[in-house]
C-alpha cells in the first residue's frame, strides 16, 4: 500500500493495489500528479486512476478541495465530458476513478497531425462548447481547458476531463513554469498559462468567460497547429496573453470557412465583455458554420434521385445541375428577380431545451419563439442579427401559439391556465398586457396561422380555419375542416389574405394544397407519395414546408406557379418550418434532436458511466439473469413526434461492451432474455398483427412460436408507464404473453419453447378489460397480472397458480377520480409491489407504493412525491425499487431510488431540463442500475435568402 510520507515510491508499479483497483501501468505524469491504467477487480474493467502528488494532497485543505471538486464533476453527465466513476481516499490520499479513454489526448493528436481538418475542428469545438455550457449551468468552472485535458474517444468525440481540479491543487517544485501553474493563495493564477484568459493569468476574479477564452485558444491551435500564446518562459507568456493579439486563423490557411475566423477572434477577446458571454452562444455560431458546410456539400455534388420529388414520371437531375437551371431561368426567392445565391443558415437558439413556434416580425428584424427552458412554456424574443434572448411574457400557464400584429408592435398568444384557454395581446417588446379574451371550449386546440388586418387566423382541431376579430372578440369559421379530398389541416394565410396554403390529410396521405381564401380555385402542389406538414408562405410566390421526401423530415420550397421544388436542408434530424417573412427574405425553422443512450449509475456513489453514444435511440433494455447479456432496441429519431414501438432494430451484446452489440431482428420490440441467457424472445410487427419469435443465442437459430395475434400495449397511469406483456417461466421452457383476440379481449397465453403448436390460454379475456403487467414469482409457482375494467372503472391484481390454473384476485380498487394502478413485481414469493397514482386537486401527481400480501392486505410506504414516471424495477435482493418520475407534469424527469425498508425515496440523478427523460431500468448483479436516458430538444435556425 501507499506509504504515509515516502513520495519516492511513486510512480506505483504494476500489480500494486489501491482500494479495489490493481495498477496496470503509468499512462501520464505531470507537475500535479500521476494517472494510471488500472483494473477494477470488482467490476473487471479498465479505468483511469488519478492521484495528485502526495506533496500536494497530504495537506488536509488541498485534499478536501480535491475531493469536493471531483465529486462535483462526477455529477456532470454529458457525452463530451469524461465520466467520473468514483472518488475515494486511500491511506490519506485522494483518488479519482474515471472512464478509460483509449484515443489519447488532443495534444498528442495535434503533435501527430498538425492543423486539423475543418470538420474535425467544428465537431470538436461544438462538443467541447456544449460540455462547458453543461458545467457552467451547474456553476462548475473548469479553469484549465488545454489540449492535455481533452481526450479523444474511439468514436471520434472530444471529451473534457479534470473539471475544477486545477484550483484544488497546489504547485510543486517540479512544476514547469510554462505549463502548470496552480492556485495556492489569493492572487495566484489557476491553470495552464498559455491557455489562460488575461484576467485569469493576472489573478483577477474569473467566470465562465475565462473557460470560453481557453476554448478560443484551443480552436486557434486546432486551426494553426500551434498554441497562440506559446512563449519560451512565463513572463513572455503573460505578456502575450495580456497584450498580444494572435494572427487571424484565416491568414494562416486558406481552406477555413469565412465565418470561423470571427468566431475564434471573438472567443479570444482580451476584455471579457467583448467575448462570447456563454459557451452555448459560441457553440451556436460553430453549428451555423457546420450547417453551411453541410448545405454546400449537398448542392455542389450530385444528389440521389430519391432526394427529389418525382413528378409526372420524370427523373430529377442532380442538385448542382438543378440549381444551375434555376439560375438560368432566373428563379428567385425574392419578390423582385435577383440572381440566385445559396441561402445563409444561422443558428438562433441552441439551448438544451425545447424551442418551437418561432415567428418573424413583419420587418424580419426580430424572432419570437416559445421555450420551456424555465420549466414552463414562455414567450421569448431575440434579434435576427444577434442578441441575447429574453422573456417577454409574464403570466401563469403555458403558451401554446403566438403571432405578430401587422405593424409589428404587438404579439398575440394563446395561453392555457387551469384548463382554460385565453388569447392575450401584449406589446411586442414586453410590457403590461393590453387585452385578454377567454376562448370558448368548443374552439378546441388553437394554432395561430397569422394576424392580418384586424383578424387573427387560427386553426380549430375539429372545425377548421377560424378568424378571431380583435375588435369585437368574435370567432367566425372561414374554411371547414372537411373537403372532398380529405381533411384540411395546418393552414397558413398569405399576407394579402387572398390565398391559403394547407395540408390535406386522407388516412396516411398528407398533400400540400393552395387555394383562394374563400375556398375557390385550388390545386395540389405535391403528390401523395410523401408526407408534407407545416406549410408557410415565403413571400407570395413560394411555399416552404417540411417533407420526408429524402427519408428524413427536411425543409423544402415549392414555386406555386409551376410546382418546381428544391430541398433546403439535409439533416438526419427532424426539421419543421415555423415562420417566414412576408417579403420572402427569411424563414425560421426548428430542428428537433432526439437521442437515447444507455447509462449505468452506482447508487452508492451516484457516479455515472455512459455505455452507448450515438444519434439513435437506445432503449427498452433487458438483461439476462447472470447479468452478462444485454438486449435493447436501437431506433432512428422519430418522425413527426411519433414513437412507434417497432420503428427500430433489436440489438444484443454484452453489458461490458454494449457498443459492440449486434442486430437480432428488425421491426421488433419487447425483448426478453430467458433466465439462463441462452435465448431471447421478442415480438415482430406485421401490420396490425404480431408474431412471437425466439432465437437461440448459441446457434443463432430462430423460430416463430406464435403468429397472427395482436400484442396490446397498455399505458396506465402515469401516462408513460408501459406494461410488461411478456414473461418467462422459471426454467425458461415456457413464455407467457398477453394477446388480443379479434373481439378485443385480452387473453394470457402460454407457449412452449420446444412445442410451439401446443399453446394454451391461461386466462380468457373479456372485452373492455385491459390485461397487463405479467410477473412470475421468484419460486416460479405463480403468475401475477393486473386487469383494468374500463367500464366499471376498477383495477384488480390477480395471482394465478401455474400448477393448478386457479386464479385469485388479491386487490380490487376503484380507478375513478384519477387513480390508476401499476403492478411492478414480486418483493418475495408472497408479496407484490403495486404503485397507485393519484392526481391531486392542484393537478400535480403523486405515487403511492403499496405492498400487497396473499390475503389482499396492503401496506403503504411513504408517498413518492413525484408523478409521470416511465418505469420501475425491483431489486428485491437489496430491498430497493428504482423508478423514473418527474416533479410535475411539465417538469424535469429523474431517476429515483426507493428503500423498501424505510419507505424513503431519494433522487439519484440531478436533471433539471424538461427535455430529458429516463426509462428501461435494470439492476445489475453488482447493484449498479442500468437505464436509458433520452434527450429531446430543439434548436432554432434562420435561413436568409441573399440577393
Amino acid at each position: 500500500m501507499l506509504a504515509e510520507t515516502q513520495d519516492d515510491r511513486y510512480p506505483l508499479s504494476p500489480g500494486e493495489l489501491v482500494g479495489h483497483y490493481e495498477i496496470r501501468e503509468l499512462i501520464g505524469q505531470g507537475g500535479m500528479g500521476y494517472v494510471y491504467r488500472a483494473l477494477d477487480v470488482k467490476l473487471v474493467r479498465d479505468v483511469a486512476l488519478k492521484c495528485p502528488l502526495p506533496a500536494l494532497a497530504r495537506d488536509p485543505d488541498q485534499r478536501l478541495r480535491f475531493v469536493r471538486e471531483a465529486r462535483a464533476a462526477s455529477k456532470l453527465d454529458h457525452p463530451n465530458i469524461v465520466a467520473v466513476h468514483e472518488v475515494f481516499e486511500d491511506d490519506g490520499l485522494p483518488w479519482l476513478v474515471m472512464a478509460m479513454i483509449e484515443g489519447g489526448s488532443l495534444r498528442e493528436h495535434l503533435q501527430r497531425t498538425g492543423p486539423l481538418p475543418v470538420r474535425e475542428i467544428l465537431s470538436f469545438g461544438i462538443g467541447l462548447a456544449d460540455a462547458l455550457q453543461k458545467a457552467h449551468d451547474r456553476n462548475i468552472l473548469h479553469r484549465d481547458v488545454n489540449p492535455r485535458n481533452i481526450l479523444l474517444a474511439s468514436d471520434g468525440r472530444a471529451q473534457i476531463s479534470d473539471f475544477g481540479l486545477a484550483r484544488a491543487l497546489a504547485p510543486s517544485a517540479g512544476t514547469s513554469e510554462t505549463e502548470e501553474v496552480e492556485l495556492t493563495q489569493a492572487g495566484r493564477p489557476v491553470g495552464t498559462p498559455s491557455y489562460m484568459s488575461p484576467e485569469q493569468i493576472l489573478g483577477l476574479p474569473v467566470d465562465v468567460r475565462s473557460d470560453v477564452f481557453a476554448l478560443g485558444a484551443l480552436l486557434h491551435e486546432m486551426c494553426s497547429g500551434k498554441p497562440p500564446f506559446a512563449r519560451p518562459n512565463l513572463p513572455a507568456v503573460v505578456e502575450a496573453v495580456v497584450h498580444e493579439t494572435p494572427p487571424g486563423v484565416g491568414t494562416l490557411r486558406d481552406d477555413l470557412p469565412d465565418g470561423l475566423e470571427p468566431v475564434v477572434t471573438k472567443a479570444l477577446a482580451k476584455e471579457p465583455d467583448n467575448r462570447y458571454q456563454t459557451a452555448g452562444t459560441l457553440a451556436r455560431d460553430l453549428k451555423s458554420i457546420q450547417k453551411q458546410l453541410e448545405f454546400a456539400d449537398y448542392v455542389s455534388s450530385p444528389t440521389p434521385v430519391s432526394a427529389w420529388i418525382p413528378r409526372r414520371g420524370r427523373p430529377w437531375i442532380g442538385a448542382a445541375a438543378a440549381l444551375a437551371l434555376m439560375v438560368a431561368l432566373g428563379w428567385s426567392i425574392r419578390p423582385h428577380p435577383d440572381p440566385f445565391a445559396l441561402p445563409h443558415m444561422e443558428a438562433v437558439v441552441t439551448w438544451p431545451s425545447l424551442e418551437d413556434g418561432a415567428r418573424l416580425s413583419p420587418d424580419a428584424e426580430w424572432i419570437s419563439f416559445i421555450s420551456d427552458r424555465s420549466g414552463r412554456r414562455e414567450l421569448w424574443l431575440t434579434g435576427t442579427e444577434s442578441s441575447e434572448p429574453r422573456v417577454i411574457s409574464d403570466h401563469a400557464g403555458n403558451v401554446i401559439t403566438h403571432v405578430w400584429s401587422p405593424d409589428g408592435q404587438q404579439i398575440a398568444f394563446v395561453v392555457f391556465r387551469a384548463d382554460r384557454a385565453f388569447l392575450q395581446i401584449i406589446p411586442a417588446f414586453g410590457g403590461p398586457q393590453l387585452r385578454s379574451f377567454e376562448l370558448p371550449r368548443e374552439a378546441g386546440d388553437h394554432s395561430m396561422s397569422g394576424w392580418r388586418g384586424t383578424r387573427i387566423y387560427m386553426e380549430d382541431n375539429r372545425r377548421g380555419l377560424l378568424a378571431f376579430d380583435t375588435t369585437d372578440g368574435e370567432i367566425r369559421l372561414v374554411l371547414s375542416r372537411e373537403s372532398a379530398e380529405g381533411e384540411r389541416r395546418m393552414f397558413h394565410v398569405r399576407d394579402d389574405e387572398r390565398r391559403l396554403a394547407y395540408v390535406v390529410q386522407n388516412e396516411e396521405e398528407m398533400v400540400l394544397w393552395v387555394s383562394d381564401l374563400d375556398g375557390g380555385r385550388s390545386s395540389a402542389l405535391t403528390d401523395a407519395t410523401h408526407i408534407v406538414v407545416d406549410p408557410h408562405w415565403l413571400g407570395r410566390k413560394h411555399v416552404a414546408y417540411t417533407s420526408n421526401v429524402s427519408g428524413q423530415m427536411d425543409l423544402w420550397l415549392t414555386r406555386v406557379s409551376d410546382r418546381d421544388s428544391r430541398q433546403l436542408t439535409f439533416s438526419s434530424n427532424e426539421e419543421t418550418v415555423t415562420g417566414a417573412a412576408d417579403d420572402g427574405s427569411l424563414l425560421v425553422y426548428a430542428e428537433a434532436e432526439e437521442r437515447a443512450d444507455l447509462w449505468v449509475v452506482d447508487p452508492g456513489t451516484t457516479s455515472f458511466r455512459q455505455l452507448t453514444a450515438d444519434a439513435l435511440r437506445d432503449r427498452a433494455t433487458t438483461v439476462s439473469r447472470d447479468r452478462r447479456l444485454l438486449a435493447f432496441q436501437r431506433s432512428p429519431p422519430s418522425l413527426l413526434g411519433t414513437s412507434d414501438m417497432y420503428d427500430g432494430r433489436l440489438m444484443l451484446g454484452r453489458i461490458d461492451a454494449p457498443r459492440e452489440a449486434l442486430p437480432v431482428a428488425d421491426r421488433a420490440a419487447c425483448p426478453r432474455l430467458s433466465p439462463d441467457g441462452r435465448r431471447i424472445a421478442y415480438a415482430v410487427a406485421l401490420g396490425p398483427d404480431h408474431e412471437l419469435w425466439l432465437q437461440d443465442l448459441d446457434t443463432g437459430h430462430r423460430w416463430r412460436i406464435a403468429e397472427r395475434f395482436k400484442l396490446p400495449w397498455y399505458y396506465p397511469f402515469p401516462a408513460d408507464w408501459v406494461d410488461e406483456p411478456l414473461a418467462w417461466n422459471h426454467d425458461g421452457s415456457e413464455l407467457f404473453f398477453a394477446a388480443m383476440g379479434s373481439d378485443g379481449a385480452r387473453d394470457i397465453r402460454a407457449v412452449s419453447v420446444h412445442r410451439p403448436d401446443e399453446g394454451r390460454v391461461l386466462v380468457a379475456g373479456t372485452p373492455g378489460v385491459e390485461t397487463s403487467d405479467l410477473f412470475v414469482s421468484p419460486n416460479g409457482r405463480e403468475l401475477a397480472y393486473m386487469q383494468v375494467d374500463l367500464r366499471a372503472s376498477k383495477a384488480s391484481i390477480h395471482r394465478l397458480s401455474l400448477s393448478t390454473g386457479d386464479t385469485e384476485a388479491v386487490l380490487n380498487e376503484p380507478v375513478a377520480g384519477g387513480d390508476r394502478f401499476v403492478l411492478r413485481g414480486w418483493i418475495d414469493d408472497t408479496t407484490l409491489l403495486v404503485f397507485r397514482g393519484r392526481i391531486n386537486p392542484d393537478w400535480s401527481e403523486r405515487l403511492e407504493p403499496l405492498l400487497v400480501d396473499p390475503e389482499g392486505r396492503t401496506t403503504t410506504l411513504d408517498e413518492v412525491p413525484f408523478g409521470f414516471g416511465g418505469t420501475a424495477t425491483l431489486d428485491s435482493r437489496r430491498g430497493r425499487v428504482y423508478l423514473t418520475a418527474a416533479d410535475h407534469a411539465q417538469g424535469p424527469h429523474n431517476l429515483i431510488e426507493l428503500s423498501l425498508d424505510t419507505g424513503r425515496s431519494r433522487v439519484l440523478t440531478s436533471n433539471d431540463l424538461p427535455g430529458i427523460s429516463y426509462s428501461g431500468i435494470e439492476v445489475l448483479d453488482d447493484g449498479r442500475v442500468l437505464f436509458s436516458q433520452q434527450k429531446n430538444d430543439s434548436n432554432l435556425w434562420s435561413v436568409r435568402f441573399l440577393r
